[in-house]
Order: structure tokens, then C-alpha cells, then sequence
């Protein structure tokens, strides 16, 4: 039993990670950028909700903004 307890003490140790706060803060802008965002209509055209670049025009549909790269819903909305 003491064995088994201290493999699981190990494995729960090596779950944890020190990075600086710069890789941390690059790491929550990737995140970010990997959450799907819904396109905006305005126009009649698509934009990225990030840096309104125009997505979808005259082509396939996208699932990631040229520009920016932010990953995009199939589904809009209205742009305000």
C-alpha cells in the first residue's frame, strides 16, 4: 500500500510546470486565438471579429482568419 501511495505522490508531482511570465502570457494569447469566434456580417460581406478582415468572400467557407489566424464558428451575427 505505502508503494502505491508514493507512485501517486510522483505522477501528481510531475504535473505541475514552472514557466516565466512571459511564456505564460504567450500561452493565454494562443488560447485565446484557438477559441472559435463568430464571424461578423456587414455589408454583405463577412469579417474576422478581431482585426475585421473580410473572410469568406467568394470562397469556401473558413475556418481561420488570413490575417490574424483567429479561429472562426461556421455561424454569424449581426455586426453592430
Amino acid at each position: 500500500m505505502w508503494k502505491k501511495a508514493r507512485e501517486r505522490d510522483v505522477i501528481t508531482m510531475t504535473t505541475f510546470y514552472i514557466i516565466s511570465e512571459k511564456e505564460y502570457k504567450e500561452y493565454k494569447k494562443l488560447k485565446t486565438k484557438n477559441k472559435p469566434m463568430r464571424k461578423l456580417l456587414g455589408y454583405e460581406k463577412l469579417y474576422c471579429p478581431v482585426c475585421n478582415y473580410v473572410v469568406d468572400n467568394a470562397v469556401p467557407n473558413q475556418k481561420y482568419c488570413d490575417r490574424c489566424g483567429q479561429r472562426l464558428y461556421k455561424r454569424l451575427y449581426k455586426k453592430k
